[in-house]
């Protein structure tokens, strides 16, 4: 749905004065990707402080699942402070992906045998092991137990078990045979014991959690220190539910039940309400006004978002009866995007150039092409540039 500045001529009085008198810097910025839309953000946020370092500046992303890159790439010496107004879901966080890879592992194993003949022995596959043992937290981990001096033994753990599967050629592990790689060290034991029931999964999380918070105790602010609590909470209520079955769950059915609570999940962030930077999405900008707004994701189905139609009556019968359709939203997120931009100064657009990596990519959104095409030409103090 298109925006027309003058159909807001009779209903917001001053927004299309200020739209087109209030003089500002606008830039469209094109990256290659949508992670590095958040380095970019930081960047550009940076420079920005230097300029003004009073400035109300937001940060606005209509694809949460960018909050991780825009977080890490916020500099730290220009920016101590900050502000997260949305949310962040916990199956966007690396932890999930950690959890993902260890269902992996032991759902993609070969049994051989049965357990009534002795021979039911769990073999890995050796692609997913790697994976695994490759993960940020594992190898965040690894770095914390290399500065202990008191266990020389297991320094290097991880990357000497990787070492092994290729020099051996292995391509499907015995549990056993990763046990001993790993020198019997707690964290290979919860990672690749034998999974039969829930009550190895959960005392395995229980374990892997007490190792992997020990790379995290000399940093009382990190942000992984928040994922392996919020895990825990979910291992502990799930814990508790079935606790008292006599009927174990199996390890399919008890990764339902947890992905199941994984997608319910949100990790809520805590800051400064008045900072001078604040991180939130586009609904969240309500009636707030900033000097400087960097938006990310400007691009069609993102900004706005895709049509569609969570209702069982049919578009025409929505419009014949005036019940919301799919024009509705596109037009309040209209409202949002220009009423955000009536009092900024400058305002930098970041969108993914066509032909990018990635499902999300396309053309740039409909908002950039009618300030480049419609409402730019018609200010004269307006300075518009692209990356």
């Amino acid at each position: 749905m298109g925006f027309a500045p003058e159909s807001f001529a009779s209903t917001t009085g001053a927004l299309p004065d200020l739209l087109r008198t209030l003089s500002r810097e606008i830039q469209f910025v094109g990256v290659a990707n949508a992670s590095m839309q958040g380095k970019v953000a930081g960047q550009l946020l940076g420079a920005s402080r230097l300029q003004n370092p009073q400035a109300k500046v937001a940060i606005v992303l209509p694809d949460e699942t960018l909050l991780l890159p825009v977080l890490h790439g916020l500099p730290p010496e220009a920016v101590p402070e900050y502000n997260v107004t949305m949310g962040l879901s916990f199956q966007s966080t690396p932890l999930f992906n950690l959890v993902d890879l260890l269902f992996e592992v032991h759902l993609t194993g070969i049994r051989e045998g049965s357990p009534e003949t002795g021979y039911g022995v769990p073999r890995y596959h050796h692609l997913a092991v790697t994976k695994l043992l490759q993960h940020p937290f594992l190898r965040r981990y690894q770095q914390w137990l290399d500065k202990q001096e008191n266990a020389p033994q297991y320094h290097g753990l991880l990357e000497h078990v990787c070492n092994q599967i290729v020099k051996r050629n292995a391509v499907l592990l015995p549990a056993s045979e990763l046990l001993h790689l790993g020198k019997q060290h707690p964290l290979v034991e919860a990672l690749f014991a034998t999974w039969d029931t829930c009550d190895d999964i959960i005392a395995a999380c229980y374990t892997l959690i007490d190792l992997l918070k020990k790379a995290y105790q000399d940093q009382h602010s990190a942000i992984e220190a928040e994922y392996l609590y919020l895990f825990f909470t979910l291992v502990k209520r799930l814990d508790s539910v079935f606790d008292c079955r006599e009927q174990r769950l199996s390890v399919r059915s008890f990764r339902r039940f947890l992905y199941e609570q994984m997608a319910r999940t949100r990790l809520p962030f805590s800051g400064e309400p008045i900072a001078d930077v604040q991180v939130m999405g586009l609904l969240e900008t309500r009636a707030l006004d900033f000097d400087h707004v960097i938006i990310l994701s400007c691009n069609e189905n993102v900004l706005p978002a895709p049509k569609r139609s969570n209702s069982l009556f049919p578009y025409d019968v929505l419009r014949e009866f005036n019940l919301p359709t799919y024009a509705d939203h596109e037009a309040a997120t209209a409202h949002q995007f220009w009423r955000l931009l009536q009092r900024a100064r400058k305002v930098d657009l970041l969108h993914v150039l066509p032909g990018a990596e990635g499902t999300r990519t396309g053309e740039r959104s409909r908002f950039l092409l009618q300030i480049e095409n419609d409402l730019a030409p018609r200010i004269q103090d307006w300075c518009c540039a692209m990356w």
